[in-house]
Protein backbone atom coordinates (compact mmCIF):
# COMPACT_ATOMS: atom_id res chain seq x y z
CA UNK A 1 0.00 0.00 0.00
CA UNK A 2 1.47 3.34 -1.05
CA UNK A 3 1.72 6.08 1.52
CA UNK A 4 0.38 9.39 0.27
CA UNK A 5 1.96 12.61 1.38
CA UNK A 6 -0.51 15.39 2.17
CA UNK A 7 -0.13 18.51 0.05
CA UNK A 8 2.04 21.19 1.58
CA UNK A 9 -0.34 23.88 2.78
CA UNK A 10 2.08 25.82 4.98
CA UNK A 11 5.52 26.75 3.63
CA UNK A 12 8.35 28.31 5.60
CA UNK A 13 10.83 29.75 3.09
CA UNK A 14 14.23 30.98 4.28
CA UNK A 15 15.34 33.62 1.79
CA UNK A 16 19.05 33.37 2.70
CA UNK A 17 21.33 30.37 3.01
CA UNK A 18 23.11 30.81 6.35
CA UNK A 19 23.97 28.49 9.24
CA UNK A 20 21.00 29.89 11.16
CA UNK A 21 18.49 29.36 8.35
CA UNK A 22 19.83 25.86 7.70
CA UNK A 23 19.24 24.96 11.37
CA UNK A 24 15.81 26.55 11.25
CA UNK A 25 14.81 24.62 8.13
CA UNK A 26 16.07 21.34 9.59
CA UNK A 27 14.21 21.86 12.89
CA UNK A 28 10.91 22.63 11.16
CA UNK A 29 11.18 19.65 8.81
CA UNK A 30 12.05 17.46 11.81
CA UNK A 31 8.63 18.31 13.31
CA UNK A 32 7.20 16.08 10.54
CA UNK A 33 3.84 17.84 10.63
CA UNK A 34 1.52 16.90 7.76
CA UNK A 35 1.28 19.68 5.22
CA UNK A 36 4.08 21.80 6.77
CA UNK A 37 7.46 22.14 5.05
CA UNK A 38 10.47 24.40 5.19
CA UNK A 39 13.11 25.13 2.58
CA UNK A 40 15.95 27.47 1.72
CA UNK A 41 14.58 29.50 -1.16
CA UNK A 42 17.16 32.08 -2.18
CA UNK A 43 17.40 30.48 -5.65
CA UNK A 44 14.06 28.79 -6.18
CA UNK A 45 13.07 26.63 -9.16
CA UNK A 46 9.79 27.23 -10.99
CA UNK A 47 8.29 23.99 -9.64
CA UNK A 48 9.16 24.93 -6.05
CA UNK A 49 7.70 28.39 -6.57
CA UNK A 50 4.55 26.78 -8.00
CA UNK A 51 4.21 24.59 -4.90
CA UNK A 52 4.37 27.71 -2.72
CA UNK A 53 1.68 29.37 -4.85
CA UNK A 54 -0.62 26.40 -4.17
CA UNK A 55 -0.16 26.63 -0.39
CA UNK A 56 -2.62 28.34 1.94
CA UNK A 57 0.04 30.06 4.05
CA UNK A 58 3.70 31.02 3.77
CA UNK A 59 6.30 32.55 6.05
CA UNK A 60 9.31 34.16 4.40
CA UNK A 61 12.36 34.43 6.61
CA UNK A 62 15.35 36.71 6.20
CA UNK A 63 17.97 38.19 8.47
CA UNK A 64 17.12 41.61 9.85
CA UNK A 65 19.36 44.32 8.38
CA UNK A 66 19.03 46.70 11.35
CA UNK A 67 19.74 46.21 15.06
CA UNK A 68 16.85 44.64 16.98
CA UNK A 69 16.69 42.08 19.77
CA UNK A 70 13.32 40.61 18.78
CA UNK A 71 12.03 38.97 15.64
CA UNK A 72 10.18 41.39 13.33
CA UNK A 73 6.92 40.03 11.88
CA UNK A 74 4.95 41.75 9.14
CA UNK A 75 2.22 40.60 6.78
CA UNK A 76 3.35 40.53 3.16
CA UNK A 77 1.16 42.44 0.75
CA UNK A 78 1.34 42.00 -2.99
CA UNK A 79 0.02 45.50 -3.52
CA UNK A 80 2.29 47.36 -5.93
CA UNK A 81 4.81 49.68 -4.36
CA UNK A 82 6.27 52.68 -6.14
CA UNK A 83 9.35 53.02 -3.99
CA UNK A 84 12.45 51.38 -5.46
CA UNK A 85 13.93 51.07 -1.98
CA UNK A 86 10.79 49.30 -0.72
CA UNK A 87 10.88 46.95 -3.72
CA UNK A 88 14.51 46.08 -3.07
CA UNK A 89 13.90 45.47 0.64
CA UNK A 90 10.75 43.42 0.16
CA UNK A 91 11.97 40.41 -1.78
CA UNK A 92 8.99 38.33 -0.57
CA UNK A 93 6.73 40.93 -2.20
CA UNK A 94 8.45 40.55 -5.57
CA UNK A 95 8.32 36.74 -5.31
CA UNK A 96 4.61 36.81 -4.48
CA UNK A 97 3.91 39.24 -7.32
CA UNK A 98 5.63 36.86 -9.72
CA UNK A 99 3.67 33.91 -8.31
CA UNK A 100 0.38 35.80 -8.72
CA UNK A 101 1.22 36.57 -12.37
CA UNK A 102 2.20 32.97 -13.15
CA UNK A 103 -0.30 31.00 -11.04
CA UNK A 104 -3.14 33.42 -10.43
CA UNK A 105 -2.98 33.03 -6.65
CA UNK A 106 -0.66 33.38 -3.68
CA UNK A 107 -0.75 32.15 -0.09
CA UNK A 108 -1.48 34.34 2.92
CA UNK A 109 2.05 35.41 3.76
CA UNK A 110 4.18 36.90 6.49
CA UNK A 111 7.75 38.14 6.56
CA UNK A 112 9.83 37.21 9.59
CA UNK A 113 13.08 39.10 9.99
CA UNK A 114 15.45 37.34 12.39
CA UNK A 115 17.41 39.41 14.89
CA UNK A 116 21.16 39.30 14.32
CA UNK A 117 22.36 42.38 16.20
CA UNK A 118 20.93 44.49 19.00
CA UNK A 119 21.79 47.76 20.69
CA UNK A 120 23.05 47.36 24.23
CA UNK A 121 24.59 49.84 26.63
CA UNK A 122 28.04 48.75 25.41
CA UNK A 123 27.10 49.30 21.76
CA UNK A 124 25.83 47.07 18.98
CA UNK A 125 26.21 43.40 19.95
CA UNK A 126 25.38 40.19 18.06
CA UNK A 127 22.22 38.34 19.08
CA UNK A 128 23.16 34.78 20.13
CA UNK A 129 22.24 32.36 17.35
CA UNK A 130 20.57 29.97 19.79
CA UNK A 131 18.32 32.78 21.03
CA UNK A 132 17.36 33.89 17.50
CA UNK A 133 16.66 30.26 16.52
CA UNK A 134 14.56 29.54 19.59
CA UNK A 135 12.61 32.79 19.30
CA UNK A 136 11.89 32.16 15.63
CA UNK A 137 10.82 28.55 16.12
CA UNK A 138 8.43 29.60 18.89
CA UNK A 139 6.81 32.25 16.66
CA UNK A 140 6.55 29.82 13.75
CA UNK A 141 4.94 27.28 16.08
CA UNK A 142 2.28 29.86 17.02
CA UNK A 143 1.54 30.58 13.36
CA UNK A 144 1.37 26.88 12.47
CA UNK A 145 -0.95 26.16 15.39
CA UNK A 146 -3.23 29.11 14.62
CA UNK A 147 -3.45 28.75 10.85
CA UNK A 148 -2.57 25.19 9.93
CA UNK A 149 -4.81 23.62 12.57
CA UNK A 150 -7.81 25.12 10.77
CA UNK A 151 -6.74 23.29 7.59
CA UNK A 152 -6.35 20.00 9.47
CA UNK A 153 -9.78 20.42 11.08
CA UNK A 154 -11.41 20.99 7.67
CA UNK A 155 -9.96 17.67 6.53
CA UNK A 156 -11.12 15.91 9.68
CA UNK A 157 -7.55 14.94 10.57
CA UNK A 158 -6.26 15.01 14.09
CA UNK A 159 -2.98 16.64 13.00
CA UNK A 160 -1.91 19.32 15.42
CA UNK A 161 -5.05 18.97 17.54
CA UNK A 162 -3.67 15.72 18.92
CA UNK A 163 -0.57 17.51 20.23
CA UNK A 164 -2.11 20.87 21.08
CA UNK A 165 -1.21 20.61 24.76
CA UNK A 166 2.48 19.97 24.07
CA UNK A 167 4.88 22.43 22.44
CA UNK A 168 6.12 21.41 19.01
CA UNK A 169 9.42 23.04 19.76
CA UNK A 170 10.69 21.89 23.19
CA UNK A 171 12.74 25.00 23.99
CA UNK A 172 9.58 27.10 24.25
CA UNK A 173 9.73 27.21 28.05
CA UNK A 174 13.36 28.32 27.90
CA UNK A 175 12.42 31.77 26.63
CA UNK A 176 10.78 33.21 29.71
CA UNK A 177 12.99 36.29 29.45
CA UNK A 178 13.75 37.92 26.10
CA UNK A 179 17.31 38.76 27.16
CA UNK A 180 18.17 35.35 28.58
CA UNK A 181 21.75 34.31 27.76
CA UNK A 182 22.13 31.72 25.00
CA UNK A 183 23.88 29.32 27.40
CA UNK A 184 20.71 29.00 29.50
CA UNK A 185 18.56 28.48 26.39
CA UNK A 186 20.88 25.72 25.23
CA UNK A 187 20.91 24.04 28.67
CA UNK A 188 17.13 23.91 28.86
CA UNK A 189 16.56 22.83 25.26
Amino acid sequence: MAVTTPPTKFWIVCREDTALTQKLTKEINDWRLPGVRARIGHDMSLSAAGAIAEADHAIFISLCDFPCGQIQINPVSTAPTHSLKAQALQSPVSLLSTLRKRHGKVPNSWWFQLPTTEIRQQGIKPVPEAYALSQTLNKIELFVRNYHTRYQNRLGQRGLGAIASQPIYPAKAALSSPMQPAEKVLQTA
